[in-house]
C-alpha cells in the first residue's frame, strides 16, 4: 500500500500542486528572491534613480542606432524603380525611430512603469526583426 500524498504542511496549511508553484519558481530563478520593502527608503530612491538613468542612457543608444541605420540606409544604392510607392524599410525604421523617441520623452518625464519596460522589449525586438526581415525584401 502506497502511502497518502501529502496536501498540508506540518502547520496544517494546504501545499499548491506543483504546476501552480512553477510560475513563482521560474521567476524567483530569474530574477532573484523579491526583496519587498525591506530596503532603506535612501537605498530604494537611489535604486530608482539609477534605473531612470539607465532607461534614458539606453533611450539615447537606441535613438543612436536609429540614426546610423537610417544614415546606412540613405546612403546605400537603391534596388527598387524610382517609382516604387511601398518601401518597407524605410517604415521599419521610421516606426522604430518614433517608438524610441515616445519612449526617451517619457523616461525623461517619469520613471519608465515595468510594464512599459516589457511591452518596449518585446516591441524593439520585433522592430529590429522587422527592419532585418525588410531589407531582404529591398535588396
Amino acid at each position: 500500500m502506497q502511502p497518502p500524498i501529502k496536501t498540508h504542511t506540518p502547520d496544517h496549511q494546504p501545499t499548491l500542486p506543483a504546476w501552480k508553484r512553477l510560475p513563482a519558481w521560474a521567476m524567483t530563478q530569474v530574477l532573484g528572491a523579491p526583496v519587498g520593502r525591506a530596503l532603506p527608503a535612501r537605498v530604494r530612491a537611489r535604486i530608482d534613480a539609477a534605473q531612470n538613468r539607465s532607461e534614458i542612457q539606453i533611450g539615447w543608444l537606441q535613438l543612436g542606432a536609429v540614426i546610423v541605420f537610417g544614415t546606412l540606409y540613405a546612403l546605400s544604392p537603391k534596388t527598387s524603380p524610382d517609382g516604387a510607392g511601398f518601401q518597407p524599410a524605410a517604415l521599419a525604421l521610421g516606426a522604430y525611430a518614433l517608438f524610441t523617441v515616445l519612449r526617451l520623452a517619457i523616461a525623461y518625464k517619469r520613471r519608465l512603469p515595468g510594464w512599459l519596460v516589457a511591452i518596449s522589449a518585446v516591441f524593439d525586438m520585433g522592430l529590429l526583426l522587422g527592419i532585418i526581415w525588410s531589407f531582404h525584401l529591398q535588396y
